[in-house]
Order: C-alpha cells, then structure tokens, then sequence
C-alpha cells in the first residue's frame, strides 16, 4: 500500500520559482535528503520515525543551499530557453555543428594540457538536455548548440564539466 507524502511548509520564505511547502516520503533510509525538482516543488527523503521537527530543522540548515541551487535552476532555464533548438531550422543546426567541428577541437587542443589531460575522438550532436559528456575511453562529446552561448560561458560550461572524465 503506498501513502501520498505528507506535506509541510517551509520554515522560510522559498526564493522565486520554488515551491512554499515540501513533500516528505518516509522509507528504510539513514540519512534525510532533499530535491529540488525541475518543476520547483521540493522533496525531502527521511527515515521512518524521523520526527517533524527533526525534518524541519533540516531544511532551515539547508535554506542557503535551496537559495543557490534555485538561481541555478533559473539560469540554467533561461539559458536552455534562450538557446532552444526548436527556435531553428535544420540548415542553422547543421550551420551550427560545423562551426563547433572548427573550434571545439582547436579548444579542447588549448585545454586539455592547462588541466593536465589527454582526450580521444571530439563528437558534435545537438541534444535537448546535454551540453557536453566524456565517456571511459575518454572521447568527448559536445552539443553544437554551445555555440550560442556567450564565449566565456560557453567555454566553462564544456571545460569545467568535461575535463573531470578526461584520461
């Protein structure tokens, strides 16, 4: 038999774009979490017998966490909305992966040895969700939509995230 999550406001005033109350699913768990989901409604993980107060406690010592990791998720929904593919046609796409098979390689050349790394085969495809992935091997894999992003941010959006699986 499975329970609807109990439901308990926040102990503080939620940023813009997050839900005011969170839910709490109880399970054989240890430790409490909380999620933030993408659609700003938040979820907090307990243990069975975690009290409500406990619970509560928690989130205040998560409230700093919750503020950041909601003007994170606005960023990262205005810059997908900006950035959408459904706002162009296939012949900018293709525009687009072009230019990023002429300068993704010359980049990842350029950085690869300031962060101390080697890499394999540099792919170009245009996801919904990615802007970049490494695999095992160490081949990379970039989004050509990175080319619409500001220089800077475009350049510590792949470097940052795709340097830490570099071989």
């Amino acid at each position: 038999m499975s329970r609807a999550p109990a439901k308990l406001p926040l102990p503080f005033m939620p940023a813009d774009g997050c839900a005011d109350s969170v839910s709490v699913v109880r399970s054989a768990r240890k430790t409490i979490s909380l999620e933030l989901k993408r659609d700003g409604t938040l979820l907090v993980r307990a243990p069975y017998g975690t009290g409500t107060a406990q619970i509560l406690a928690f989130l205040r010592s998560k409230e700093s966490w919750l503020q950041n990791a909601v003007k994170k998720q606005q960023a990262r929904r205005a810059l997908n909305a900006e950035m959408s593919a459904e706002r162009l046609t296939a012949g900018e796409i293709r525009a687009l992966a072009d230019e990023a098979l002429k300068d993704i390689p010359v980049r990842c050349a350029l950085f690869a040895p300031l962060v101390g790394v080697t890499y394999g085969r540099i792919t170009i495809r245009n996801q919904k969700t990615r802007w970049g992935s490494c695999s095992s091997a160490g081949n990379l894999n970039f989004n050509c939509l990175l080319m619409l992003a500001p220089r800077r941010q475009g350049i510590t959006s792949w470097s940052t995230s795709s340097a830490t699986g570099w071989r």
